[in-house]
Formats: structure tokens, sequence, C-alpha cells
């Protein structure tokens, strides 16, 4: 692990905190906190399994 305050700890996160906000919560309005929870879970599994990784070369 790097050393305490070094802005690389977080990157992973930050990233995927940033592309959750554009790619799902900007879309829509949520009436309920169990509505947001059901649409995190399916973005986290959009995001892990269908969304296109240029990284990784998948479709």
């Amino acid at each position: 692990m790097s050393r305490k305050g070094s802005c690389w700890n977080n990157a992973c996160v930050e990233s995927f905190i940033g592309h959750l906000r554009t790619e799902c919560l900007r879309l829509h309005t949520f009436s309920s906190e169990v509505q947001l929870t059901e649409a995190v879970e399916r973005y986290i599994y959009f995001y892990n399994h269908e969304r296109f990784q240029e990284k990784n070369k998948q479709p």
C-alpha cells in the first residue's frame, strides 16, 4: 500500500463513482432509497459484466 495521502489509493473507486454518476444516477430520478439501491446494484452488474472495457478489449 502506498503512503497515506497518495491520490492513487482511491483512483479506481473514484473512476467507478464518476462513471456511476454520469451513466446511471444523473439519468434517472429516484423516489425511494430502494429504487436507488436497485439501480446501483444493476449498474454494478452492468459495469462488471456487460459494459465495454476498451482496456480489456471486451465487447
